[in-house]
């Protein structure tokens, strides 16, 4: 019974419009606001299948580890069940220092030196209701397209196509070793294509 299961449709939705409103992820069953609407969507629709018995091919948590020409190491860690829904936690570890920052701030510093932390409260701006996507990052993206065309300034724009483009090879070669189990060379990859 759905009562048992912490996945459950009429949890993971019909709970949470009820308690919190027709916000994501709600919002990408049906487009009222509406409980019985929601309710029918789930009755006819994807969304309200057991996530067991369905044919959801995602998986639930990976880490993708990347090592860089200069030596640098990266890791990425997704996981799809956590407490906080869509929260994105950032280390970066250094020599002289650790950054950390989870979505809504701060940024601490922890000073490996002085064993010291200082906390940094970014500028935030307000976001539109509805524009919020991505943690904000929608908005952003979109804001500065418009900041740099209405400034004829190509200069406020600070990823252009070639780094979307690297950032994009980046995800689908990680698939591309969860898929055939190996580790994947993005070099030779590309001498491959040669």
């Amino acid at each position: 019974m759905h009562q048992d299961c912490a996945f459950s449709a009429q949890k993971v939705y019909v709970q949470r419009a009820k308690e919190r409103g027709f916000r994501w992820p709600v919002s990408v069953v049906c487009d009222t606001t509406d409980i019985e609407d929601l309710e029918n969507a789930l009755r006819n629709g994807p969304y309200g299948r057991c996530v067991y018995e369905c044919n959801n091919d995602v998986m639930s948590n990976q880490t993708v580890n990347m090592q860089f020409e200069n030596g640098a190491v990266a890791n990425v860690n997704m996981m799809a069940l956590t407490k906080k829904i869509c929260s994105r936690d950032t280390v970066i570890s250094g020599t002289k220092a650790e950054l950390r920052c989870d979505f809504t701030g701060p940024v601490e510093v922890y000073d490996f030196n002085t064993q010291s932390t200082s906390r940094h409260y970014p500028e935030r701006e307000d976001i539109p209701p509805g524009l919020g996507g991505h943690g904000g990052a929608d908005f952003h993206l979109i804001k500065a397209f418009t900041d740099a065309v209405i400034a004829n300034n190509q200069g406020l724009i600070l990823a252009g196509p070639d780094e979307t483009l690297e950032s994009h090879r980046l995800v689908f070669m990680a698939e591309k070793s969860r898929l055939e189990n190996r580790i994947i060379n993005m070099l030779a990859e590309d001498n491959k294509k040669l």
